[in-house]
């Protein structure tokens, strides 16, 4: 009988790769989605029994604005008859253990993922992240120059214009040109669309349609601005809003909890909704340990790498 083989996942293994993926998540992932999502600085570990895989663990390289090494965790999957021993732990050693500059590792999970990254590999999580929605029909606490802008479409001729952030002790991932392009403008399923207020100043949003829910929905998921300060942000989000209720019927945007950005939101008439996911953190120097505190994290819909 062959044996469990742990190891660094190639291209040829896509095929299968996207054969447990699709297995156990939705929606459907394509050979296509995989190969756009190695674009990316990244390394992924397979475990293959049997000549077919029964595990997967992702790690993405991204930085932080404060110039510090994440590994971001994606495509955590073990097969359900290989659950509940030592696989996930082992695939995620390996994976973690690939790189050895980064200052830590971080997932933005369901409660399964989390329940599983505080068992097994030492994470902490250190917040809720809260999806922030605005019905299209609802009171907006309007600034008065605030208004509906042009949306345009992204393409890879898009100026993703990069404003020198007053960062102070706000902590997120860094969003550069590159970034961004592989991000919005190549993504394989999603097409996106910008809103500009001013040349340093913009929102990236994503519309679908919930077949289930019957409902119409615009993302926003990312944004640029070149200071994060309540009042400024208030004025982006309200002209978004504005822009983005005229084809859907709802308005969303993640936010932790008692954060700058969670404030800004509910003031100008977004609430809170039943949807929630969690950012776990594994931080590897004790000098780093601030990375722990959530009050400072600013998450986007944009930083899940889906």
């Amino acid at each position: 009988m062959m044996e469990l083989q742990i190891r660094k996942a190639v291209t040829e293994d896509i095929p299968k790769i996207v054969e447990l993926f699709n297995a156990n998540t939705a929606p459907p992932k394509s050979e296509y989605f995989f190969h756009w999502w190695n674009s990316l600085p990244s390394v992924t570990f397979c475990a293959v029994y049997q000549g077919n895989i029964v595990g997967m663990f992702v790690v993405l390289r991204r930085k932080l604005i404060n110039n510090l090494n994440c590994g971001v965790l994606m495509g955590l999957i073990v097969k359900k008859e290989w659950r509940g021993g030592r696989l996930f732990k082992v695939l995620g050693d390996k994976a973690m253990n690939y790189y050895d500059d980064m200052a830590l590792f971080c997932c933005l999970t369901n409660t399964r993922g989390k329940k599983a990254l505080e068992k097994n590999l030492d994470f902490s999580t250190i917040c809720s992240i809260e999806t922030m929605v605005m019905a299209s029909d609802s009171r907006l606490n309007v600034h008065k120059k605030c208004q509906a802008s042009a949306l345009v479409p992204v393409s890879s001729d898009t100026a993703f214009d990069n404003s020198k952030i007053e960062k102070g002790d706000v902590i997120m991932f860094l969003a550069d040109q590159y970034f961004r392009r592989w991000r919005f403008a190549q993504h394989p399923r999603h097409s996106y669309q910008m809103m500009r207020i001013d040349s340093d100043e913009f929102i990236i949003s994503n519309k679908y349609y919930d077949e289930e829910s019957k409902i119409s929905y615009a993302d926003i998921v990312d944004f640029e601005t070149p200071s994060l300060k309540e009042d400024r942000l208030m004025d982006l989000f309200s002209c978004a809003y504005l822009t983005l209720r005229n084809d859907v019927d709802m308005v969303t945007i993640q936010a932790v909890p008692d954060s700058l950005l969670h404030s800004a939101v509910k003031r100008i008439g977004f609430a809170g909704s039943d949807i929630r996911h969690f950012l776990c953190v594994n931080v590897k120097d004790r000098r780093n340990d601030y990375l722990y505190d959530p009050s400072n994290w600013l998450i986007k819909w944009g930083d899940y790498l889906r």
